[in-house]
């Protein structure tokens, strides 16, 4: 899954790189375009600095040498000697103070055009125009046709401006048609990573909810798990618990029965050496005596056909107990065992694969009560009971006193909730084992309830 989106992220990252690429491509072709319109708009500026320079010495040039003060001027609109297209321009004439000689030989005085656009500080372009003196004025003819001159040379110029206007405007349409193109590569680049950012939030959100699936399952798995191993545990516990109590009223059954045929033949031995002397004489006695040998066999062959029904008893608990784990305590995590020991034909008790020191080997004793106990001939110790909760809530504790304190230690305890419906409880742990009783702490409680018991098993010696 996480190899998974490796490579949804190494498609990303690409897809984000290729865009900063263009993007960045864009920016340097505006910027460029930009420079080559800065550059041309200069040159424009330029060139009709100077043909508006060389439309105003024209004029200086016709006007003769005496009345030279007449166009000395300071900064003004150029519309008056260019027409509209000078609206945007100013114009100064400035005398220099200085003279040079015309080619016929004449001092000749010499003016300064300077131009600029409207707002500048600065000339664009500046010139010196010497002037004719007053004999060289030219003539009317001469002069109008210097004004054709000029007025070709104002036409060249419009065309000029016209065709470097059409120019510009090619150039910015390419521009815009490029523009648009680089926001269509940007637009659909974009389209492409948003797309591929909603598959990979919707990739991850799919993982995510098959994963919290999973967990959820292995969860409830684990649970019904532990669940089913409680209730095998706790059936196998009360097998055990049956069949030691069968034993022990086989054991009681038969014991009393052995001593009362062995009280039946010792009473048929004294009635037998009693009559030694009348038996030859008496066959009455003789067949009594007979008949109750025979009845004295059959009792024996009872009492060992009991017998044998008790030693495979005691043989089938022996192969389900020895060598297998009985009950391990939850607290401490002793494992404790039961084995039959073949040769002194006794029971034997292993806490952690060492033997316990058994108090006795005789008959089992205890209290068969619904609070009760036994104690097994190995000194094993088994007690039970429960208690009638009046009141459930989270949080409450009760105290349990085992009805026989153990004189060693109590290995295991184990707490079973009897709840009539499926609400309730749904926590119970113990605490303060010792040897003479524990604590029952009830946890997770939905809500109040009354009626409930709870039933304790435990084992020590």
């Amino acid at each position: 899954m996480k190899k998974r989106f490796r490579k949804k992220g190494f498609v990303l990252l690409p897809v984000v790189l290729a865009t900063f690429i263009i993007g960045m491509l864009g920016v340097g072709l505006a910027s460029m375009y930009q420079s080559t319109f800065s550059t041309m708009s200069a040159g424009k500026a330029a060139s009709q600095a100077k043909d508006f320079a060389n439309v105003e010495g024209d004029y200086l040039k016709v006007t003769g040498y005496d009345d030279s003060s007449s166009v000395v001027h300071d900064w003004q609109d150029l519309s008056t000697v260019v027409g509209p297209d000078g609206a945007s321009w100013q114009s100064k004439v400035e005398d220099t103070g200085r003279t040079q000689v015309s080619p016929t030989g004449d001092k000749v005085k010499v003016m300064k055009v300077s131009v600029r656009k409207n707002g500048e500080l600065v000339s664009r372009y500046s010139q010196e125009v010497p002037l004719v003196d007053g004999k060289d004025v030219s003539s009317k003819a001469e002069i109008d046709s210097m004004m054709k001159v000029v007025d070709g040379q104002i036409q060249t110029l419009t065309n000029h401006v016209d065709t470097e206007v059409d120019r510009l405007d090619g150039d910015v349409a390419k521009v815009n048609s490029s523009l648009d193109a680089l926001s269509k590569l940007v637009n659909n680049y974009h389209d492409q990573l948003v797309s591929d950012i909603n598959a990979e939030r919707t990739a991850r959100e799919s993982a995510d909810t098959n994963l919290n699936n999973a967990v959820n399952k292995e969860v409830s798995d684990r649970k019904n798990a532990i669940a089913q191993s409680e209730a095998k545990l706790n059936q196998r516990i009360d097998d055990i618990q049956a069949d030691i109590k069968k034993l022990h009223d086989s054991v009681n059954t038969n014991t009393a029965n052995i001593k009362t045929n062995a009280s039946n033949i010792n009473t048929n031995k004294d009635n037998i050496s009693k009559n030694a002397s009348g038996i030859k004489t008496n066959a009455d006695a003789i067949a009594d005596i007979n008949s109750r040998l025979a009845t004295l066999r059959t009792d024996f062959d009872a009492l060992s056909t009991k017998n044998t029904g008790v030693t495979n008893r005691v043989k089938a608990i022996e192969d389900r107990l020895n060598g297998n784990e009985f009950i391990k305590n939850a607290t401490t995590g002793n494992s404790i065992k039961i084995g039959w020991d073949a040769s002194s034909k006794a029971l034997y008790g292993m806490v952690d694969g060492n033997k316990v020191p058994l108090s006795t080997q005789g008959s089992i004793s205890g209290s068969l009560t619904d609070n009760g106990w036994t104690e097994l001939p190995n000194g094993l110790i088994l007690q039970w009971g429960h208690i009638a909760t009046p009141t459930l809530f989270d949080g409450i504790t009760y105290l349990v006193n085992f009805p026989k304190s153990f004189p060693y230690q109590c290995v295991s305890v184990n707490v079973t909730l009897n709840i009539p419906s499926d609400d309730g409880v749904i926590g119970v742990y113990t605490t303060d084992i010792n040897r003479n009783g524990f604590k029952i702490n009830l946890d997770a409680v939905w809500d109040s309830r009354t009626g409930d018991k709870a039933y304790w098993f435990a084992i020590g010696y």
